[in-house]
């Protein structure tokens, strides 16, 4: 059976920058959208008329958020960890 690294390699990498590049766009919808937009969808439908960009721009931006951490936290795209040196392990084993 293949290892993870060797099942994820290069074009998991780029998949990951893709995602990243698409949500972050997506999460800059509120910045994007002329605020007319807002308060004409707010004076047309009330609040309901906010929410189908509010709740997709605000996802987007949350699934763009959640990538950037696990990329700090494990240094890796995916959250993927380095599978131990097999070999190197059973030389210290005692």
């Amino acid at each position: 059976m293949p290892s993870v690294s060797s099942r994820t390699g290069a074009r998991a990498t780029w998949l990951f920058w893709v995602v990243l590049a698409v949500n972050a766009t997506q999460g800059l919808g509120f910045v994007r959208i002329p605020p007319e937009m807002w308060t004409t969808a707010l004076d047309r439908y009330g609040v309901p008329g906010l929410l189908p960009s509010a709740i997709t721009d605000g996802g987007a931006a949350i699934v763009a958020v959640v990538p950037v951490v696990a990329l700090v936290r494990y240094r890796s795209p995916w959250a993927q960890q380095a599978e131990p040196d097999r070999a190197a392990l059973l030389d210290r084993a005692p």
